[in-house]
């Protein structure tokens, strides 16, 4: 478990110990080197928990460097699905994570853009 104080010395905003707690029981990040390990991961990804919500706003061409449409990947983008996707970040989000890590299909998902209860 950590503290605010913990936090704070990270420069994390000590208001989220709470949070990171119960993030830790119900995941069963238990031991010290658990908890640090996905502190840094997950602090890493998101601006050192300062940016909750993933930009998506990509152009059509950014979609197509990112996510082509491939044999393995066949939610990925093609010329004319990207283009009917471009700066649509809510639509963005829900086709390249939907049905896929345990995320629901695409209509369902929601904005999909946010991370709740830190990478649920």
């Amino acid at each position: 478990m950590v503290n605010a104080e913990q936090l704070r010395q990270l420069h994390i905003e000590p208001s989220l110990a709470d949070a990171f707690n119960e993030t830790f029981q119900r995941f069963g990040i238990v031991t010290p080197a658990q908890q640090a390990s996905w502190i840094g991961q997950c602090g890493h990804e998101c601006g050192n928990f300062r940016i909750m919500e993933e930009n998506l706003n990509y152009r059509a061409p950014t979609l197509l460097k990112l996510f082509p449409q491939t044999p393995k990947r066949v939610w990925g983008f093609t010329p004319e699905s990207a283009a009917a996707y471009e700066r649509q970040p809510q639509r963005i989000a829900n086709r390249i994570y939907g049905n896929r890590m345990g995320n629901r299909d695409e209509v369902g998902m929601g904005s999909g853009s946010v991370a709740p209860d830190f990478y649920s």
